[in-house]
């Protein structure tokens, strides 16, 4: 395959990202953000966790609990590193005011 590849770990973290319930999902993207070092160096790696995560649970993420929009947080900080991720996910602005904005309130 055309995919670059990583351990076992973080292909099955992406397994968990493309799973059916938001349960699957929150987890498989905080067990990908566990490969930082990867995502932050690897734009075909990164690419392949942007495939995976989409704008509208990202959204939820941001509009959730604190522990959730930490996650939501940390992976637009990697996701956004590239033109066509923070493009597609543009739509996450007005959650992130509103999470960011929730946060300074506290």
């Amino acid at each position: 395959s055309g995919s670059p590849t990583l351990d076992p770990a973080f292909e099955g973290a992406l397994k968990l990202v493309a799973g059916a319930k938001d349960e699957e999902r929150v987890l498989g993207t905080a067990l990908a953000l566990h490969h930082a070092e990867a995502l932050t160096s690897n734009s075909a790696i990164r690419e392949r966790l942007s495939a995976a995560v989409d704008a509208d649970l990202l959204q939820r993420l941001l509009a959730s609990s604190p522990a959730l929009q930490r996650i939501a947080l940390a992976a637009l900080r990697i996701l956004v590193a590239d033109a066509s991720s923070a493009s597609k996910l543009s739509g996450c602005l007005s959650s992130l005011c509103a999470a960011a904005t929730s946060v300074a309130a506290a």
